[in-house]
């Protein structure tokens, strides 16, 4: 910016800044900031972003079996800078008595919210005082003050918003023709008081005419091809009549000028014509030439005001971002001289029209309401499955897509997991707790592979589907799907239904991720009925044991405390726990009836969802349905997220979880508990109260809540508690044997049991490969780190470095081969670029310096009992 007075009422300013303009939404601004970085520029972090990632190894054990196994996950979170930009210098003719009106903006240039103190004070040195100097707000940005209602400090702006103001500045009746005084107006950060800037103003005082001129525009935002009406007003504050006033409008090439728009207050609402050679007459001469508008004026008497108005649209397709124009002012003062000046300047922002595509194969032409199938059309049981998906942003400016997965019609016990294309795991760069891809341009794609493991004791039919879905953070109901299916298991299958059997009137049916398909209302100490239909849709006869749970993969059948469901044989009323013998193609009528106990206090809103299996103890066959009883309050907590690592026969694996309460009220005591899929396999939960990743002395064994708000209080809405899962590998596990871990929270009256369980798949190797992710901060950049290597949370400001070192260990008994590790730039970061290196091996990928990617070592054979160390540097966007 130009921070340097200018001398010389009658010079155009050397410098235009942005002039005043309307409030700026901080999405559109960062946007339009992004869309006009070329294609490899990264978005800056906003403060309070949590980065980080996984890295992954891959290998070849003893036994030739190809392996891959996933770090630990370490996270950085952005601290605020403070940063103030204020437009522009400005320099002003005025008549003696008159006011004066300087339009200003104040940009908030850090990455969080702040508050800016303003100030506005005369200059010394000047040939007169002003007889008073006040600042408004000016937020629509037509260069004059939108109330008389002073200002000295800013509303909260958000990173990137800017807020117009206009300095209101009066010039003494006995000012004399001539004479000059400057005055400043200054920012200062309340959340930084040392970041500051400034702007100087020049008036000069005349005895002839002054004319200002203001521009305004009917709207401030929209997207392409958005009709808008510009106005020019004047008003002559001087004491001689202007001559020749001339208005001049260079229009913006994204701006296209509506034909026979023109009007002048004078003869509105007569048409002005557009034709430069046909002047119109009645004291103007009106014209367009291309992109430029101008209108001359033939006199204006000391104290007369007018405007001139036209209209002009957005180009269409026009990318988001801001349209600033200043119009150009001329007239003859009465006193022989031509004054030369300019409008405030204007500023219109496109908005991005957000659209995004989930697509199998990154056609840009599917349309958001088809929904895409993956399929591989078979599979065995335990297998590893990759499905992949392509997000492309199909909106107009930059954009963050969430990617989410549910309405699963997998088997209980099924694991699933988002990774990159290079193999890592998804992470979340905005901090709404969702993985993400990170801000895409338009045009942009990103591929997310899904990872199911099946389970190795579950048979049943397919097709399987789970739907993942892209939801851009831009606008919530823009979002698209892909179905990706697994074509047969081929496997026994029943269906539980209500109210009638498969394909009789009235039957209805909701799987796990569905809602649920009957809700019944009752008060605490009465007991709810549903009726269900075990439906054989199998082939053969079989019977079905029946459970209720609140967590839908029935990993622990839970229900609330002082719950109890009873089951019952529609037919005779008798109590029953399975449904005895049904024909193929039959079905059985079964009555659940679910008893809430007296003292039972109003749970979640709108209701406390139950599960209920059938599953055959000879073929494994099960499904699952999904109705509710109906409660109120909001306590909801999660568990996340979903695990795979390896083990070995006698060993341990600690998986990281976070305990997060998602209601509305604080939760002191939920039971979390922990099974195992696999006979003989153990696993125990951990308080990790240091929060460091690991268990050591200070972390205590938990199966409740209860026990770790005895030391930090109640579980505040939004708040977040650290666990760890030890699970213990039994000594006789076979080579590629499975075993999933469930570790659930079970809160009485969840609203989202959904999310009550994390699911941590260990695969026995006979070589077991441990990765351990660390991270260290380098605050200037010069590849050394400033403190020691940890795997906790750290704090980092833009611009800043991280260090990251990943540790493949061979813990097993026998070497690995065709070793590999590889780790990708987080989102907000940019590889440092020639960093990476490696203890054994070659690297064999890194991104350039200032760009994304991944990087790659390949390290070989690691024998038994040693390790093999990535280490790279990556620097958070400025």
């Amino acid at each position: 910016m130009n921070r340097e007075s200018l001398g010389g009422a009658t010079m155009v300013e050397s410098a235009r800044g942005l002039g005043g303009r309307a409030w700026l939404v901080l999405a559109f601004l960062l946007l339009a900031l992004v869309a006009l970085r070329p294609a490899g520029a990264f978005a800056a972090p906003p403060a309070g972003a949590i980065i980080g990632n996984q890295a992954t190894a891959s290998y070849t054990d003893a036994g030739g079996n190809d392996r891959t196994t996933t770090s630990n996950l370490v996270e950085t979170t952005i601290t605020q800078i403070a940063g103030v930009d204020v437009e522009t210098n400005q320099t002003r003719t005025a008549a003696p008595g008159s006011t004066v009106y300087l339009p200003h903006t104040v940009t908030n240039t850090g990455n969080g919210n702040d508050v800016y103190n303003l100030l506005a004070a005369q200059v010394a040195g000047g040939t007169f005082s002003f007889s008073s100097i006040v600042i408004y707000a000016d937020v629509n940005g037509d260069g004059i003050p939108d109330n008389f209602t002073p200002i000295t400090v800013t509303p909260t702006l958000a990173a990137g918003q800017t807020y117009g103001i206009v300095i209101a500045a009066q010039v003494p009746g006995a000012a004399a023709s001539g004479q000059s005084s400057q005055l400043t107006i200054t920012g200062t950060s309340q959340f930084d008081g040392s970041i500051t800037d400034f702007n100087t103003d020049t008036v000069t005082v005349s005895t002839n005419a002054v004319v200002p001129v203001t521009k305004s525009l009917s709207v401030q935002s929209g997207p392409a091809n958005t009709e808008v009406e510009v106005t020019l007003t004047y008003t002559n504050n001087g004491s001689k009549t202007a001559t020749n006033l001339t208005l001049t409008d260079v229009l913006d090439a994204r701006y296209a000028y509506v034909a026979d728009s023109g009007r002048w207050s004078v003869t509105n609402p007569a048409v002005l014509t557009d034709l430069a050679a046909d002047p119109d007459t009645g004291g103007i001469a009106y014209g367009v030439n291309a992109q430029t508008v101008t209108a001359v004026i033939a006199s204006v008497a000391p104290g007369q005001s007018g405007f001139v108005r036209f209209k002009v649209t957005v180009v269409a397709g026009t990318a988001p971002g801001t349209i600033p124009n200043t119009g150009d002012v001329s007239y003859g003062d009465g006193g022989g001289n031509t004054v030369v000046t300019d409008t405030n300047t204007s500023t219109f922002i496109v908005t991005p029209a957000p659209g995004v595509v989930l697509t199998d194969d990154g056609s840009t032409t599917d349309a958001d309401a088809v929904n895409d199938v993956v399929l591989i059309a078979s599979a065995n049981q335990g297998a590893t499955l990759i499905f992949d998906n392509v997000v492309i942003n199909n909106g107009t400016g930059v954009d963050t897509f969430d990617l989410t997965y549910g309405s699963s019609t997998f088997p209980a016990g099924t694991s699933f997991q988002l990774l990159r294309a290079g193999g890592t795991p998804m992470t979340d760069s905005n901090g709404n707790g969702i993985p993400d891809t990170g801000p895409l341009a338009p045009g942009a794609s990103f591929h997310v592979h899904l990872r199911v493991i099946l389970p190795n004791n579950v048979a049943a039919a397919g097709p399987f589907d789970v739907i993942k879905t892209a939801t851009s953070t831009l606008d919530p109901t823009v979002k698209d799907t892909v179905t990706d299916r697994l074509g047969s298991l081929n496997a026994n299958t029943v269906d539980v239904t209500n109210d009638a059997p498969v394909g009789g009137a009235g039957v209805t049916d909701a799987g796990p991720g569905d809602a649920p398909a009957n809700t019944v209302a009752i008060n605490p100490g009465q007991t709810a009925s549903f009726d269900l239909y075990v439906n054989n849709t199998s082939a053969v006869s079989d019977s079905y044991n029946l459970a209720a749970s609140t967590d839908s993969t029935f990993a622990a059948l839970t229900l609330p405390a002082g719950w109890s469901v009873v089951f019952r044989n529609g037919a005779t009323n008798a109590v029953i726990s399975n449904t005895g013998t049904i024909a193929a193609g039959a079905s059985r009528h079964v009555v659940a009836e679910v008893s809430v106990p007296a003292g039972q206090a109003p749970t979640l809103a709108p209701h406390q969802s139950l599960y209920f299996r059938a599953q055959s103890p000879t073929s494994g066959a099960l499904d699952v349905k999904h109705d509710a009883v109906e409660v109120n309050t909001v306590i909801d907590l999660s568990v996340t997220p979903n695990n795979t690592s390896q083990g070995f026969p006698g060993g341990q694996v600690v998986y990281k979880h976070t305990l997060t309460n998602n209601g509305n009220a604080p939760v002191s005591a939920a039971p979390l508990t922990v099974g195992n899929s696999t006979a003989l396999w153990n696993s125990v939960i951990w308080y990790d109260a240091n929060g460091n990743g690991v268990i050591d002395a200070s972390d205590l064994v938990v199966d409740d809540l209860a026990d770790i708000v005895a030391i930090t209080g109640p579980l505040a809405a939004g708040g977040q508690l650290p666990l760890l899962v030890q699970v213990f590998v039994p000594s006789g596990a076979t080579d590629g044997a499975a075993n999933t871990t469930t570790i659930t929270v079970s809160a009485v009256g969840d609203s989202d049991p959904s999310n009550n369980v994390a699911v941590d798949t260990t695969i026995v190797v006979v070589g077991d490969v441990q990765v351990r992710k660390q991270q260290a901060l380098d605050a200037n950049c010069d590849g050394t780190a400033d403190a020691a290597f940890t795997q906790t949370q750290l704090s980092a400001k833009p611009d800043e470095c991280l260090i990251y070192r990943v540790t493949l260990t061979n813990l097993g008994t026998m070497p690995i081969t065709g070793s590999s590790i590889s780790d990708t730039t987080p989102s907000f970061t940019t590889s440092v670029g020639a960093s990476a290196t490696v203890t054994s091996g070659s690297v064999t990928a890194e991104p350039a310096a200032g760009t994304a990617g991944v990087v790659t070592a390949t390290v070989g054979t690691v024998n038994s009992g040693s390790n093999a160390t990535l280490q790279f540097s990556v620097r958070i966007n400025p």
